[in-house]
């Protein structure tokens, strides 16, 4: 009885150990066959082929991609189905998935992620995604909507094909093509990763709504961005915003709250938000996030947390107040919103040079003064503090600040130099207050001994 006991969790640990590796197989493109993935994984693909697909026919598939490079005149180069799918971008590795039809032919997204679909993408590879004409880089194909798509990591570039998003939704090309609507972005978030979005020609967003011919009904999608480096741009001559909506199509929900993001729209285009002609939805900028406008054009946004619209010349002179940016297209940008806290220093009583005010975006840092150029008699420096008493929070001279608070003062901190230290002070004269003591010590000690001796004497 007790053996059967213990033989009962090794039989099931045998069964789960069985079915994950019946599940999990390596796989190889190949040119002119479609690779169909039935089983959830995990899976790892690699090779170069024409004329293929990467089919996968069941929700929570994963798949590490290693060196991947698909090209099809027709269909989706990769396709998902479901929820909880994800591909992992191998580390090192270049992923591409091209659509190659002509102009004259309806295709597919390069990654196609339709409405009702998920995929989270991770892993620190590179991923490139070019979608066929009226389809996304990753999301809908035409006429379709984008489904959920995040992206937690990695090197993505993706292209949408004549006029459809980058990532989002697939477009509407023209009155009796077929379609019942430009595809909605779906529902996008993006935590991680440097993300490049293009739209494609004439009328493709970078982020977002697939090009539409005046349809309002609906949710146009969501886009939430909470970190990373993201770039959104809508083509040359393009009637459509770098994230949000395209011409004839709505703009959605648009979110966000941390990151780096620059971007640009063209025409009667918001750089983020409307399209031109339909509703701009609804803009929230907050957290730490860092929002850069090629044309500094947009739909009006909510900015709880405080964010400014700041020019090209204030946040140059300041050298972008902070923010770190990956190249200098960046600081060309005609405006940018930034969530600006101040810290400014106070001489305390002394005199000379007191160090400039700073003005920085959030969650950036700055070494703190040294306090080189200030003066005060009979008083040397030693420290900065929040507090002008010193019962604040103490910063050394060169120690880090973080911009975390609307507005900091640092005060000069003085020791007196002919006192006593303060508590917790050094001092240079600590080993002569030592050795003083010692001394003292000393001859007292040497003076009761003495009078010991002469009290013997006179016994």
């Amino acid at each position: 009885m007790k053996k059967s006991v213990f033989l009962i969790p090794l039989v099931i640990l045998f069964c789960v150990l069985m079915t994950v590796a019946a599940n999990a197989a390596d796989y190889t493109v190949t040119t002119g066959s479609d690779l169909t993935i039935s089983t959830v994984g995990p899976h790892t693909v690699t090779g170069t082929a024409t004329n293929a697909h990467i089919i996968c026919t069941v929700p929570g598939v994963t798949l590490t991609l290693n060196g991947v490079s698909v090209t099809c005149g027709s269909g989706s180069p990769i396709s998902f189905t479901g929820a909880g799918n994800h591909m992992i971008l191998a580390a090192g590795t270049t992923n591409t998935f091209l659509c190659t039809s002509s102009n004259n032919s309806i295709d597919n997204a390069a990654v196609k992620v339709e409405s009702g679909t998920e995929l989270t993408i991770s892993g620190t590879g590179t991923l490139n995604a070019t979608g066929g004409r009226c389809g996304a880089g990753i999301g809908g194909g035409h006429g379709e909507d984008g489904g959920t798509i995040i992206i937690n990591s990695g090197t993505i570039n993706a292209t949408g094909g004549y006029e459809a998003a980058g990532i989002g939704g697939g477009a509407h090309e023209e009155s009796g093509d077929g379609a019942t609507s430009g595809g909605s972005g779906g529902t996008i978030t993006i935590n991680g990763g440097t993300v490049t979005a293009t739209g494609g020609d004439e009328e493709g967003v970078g982020i977002g709504a697939g090009y539409g011919f005046n349809y309002t009904s609906g949710s146009w999608g969501t886009i939430n961005i909470t970190g990373g480096v993201v770039k959104a741009i809508s083509n040359d001559w393009s009637r459509a915003a770098g994230i949000g909506g395209a011409y004839h199509s709505p703009a959605g929900s648009i979110a966000i709250s941390g990151g780096l993001v620059y971007a640009m729209g063209y025409s009667v285009a918001k750089d983020i938000g409307d399209g031109g002609d339909m509703s701009s939805g609804t803009i929230t900028i907050s957290g730490d996030a860092a929002v850069f406008l090629a044309r500094n054009s947009y739909s009006t946004p909510t900015l709880p947390n405080g964010h400014v619209d700041k020019l090209q010349a204030d946040y140059n002179a300041n050298s972008v107040y902070g923010v770190v940016v990956p190249d200098s297209s960046w600081t060309t940008a005609a405006g940018a919103f930034f969530r600006l806290n101040t810290l400014a220093y106070n001489s305390n009583g002394g005199t000379g040079t007191t160090p400039s005010t700073l003005e920085r975006h959030y969650n950036t840092t700055t070494a703190v003064s040294s306090g080189t150029g200030l003066t005060r008699p009979g008083y040397t420096f030693s420290s900065w503090n929040t507090s002008s008493s010193g019962g604040g929070t103490v910063y050394a001279a060169g120690s880090t600040y973080t911009f975390n608070s609307l507005l900091t003062t640092l005060y000069a901190q003085w020791r007196s130099a002919t006192t006593m230290p303060q508590t917790g002070e050094a001092s240079p004269y600590i080993g002569l207050y030592i050795l003083l003591v010692a001394l003292t010590a000393a001859l007292l000690l040497i003076g009761v001994r003495r009078n010991r001796s002469r009290k013997r004497s006179v016994k």
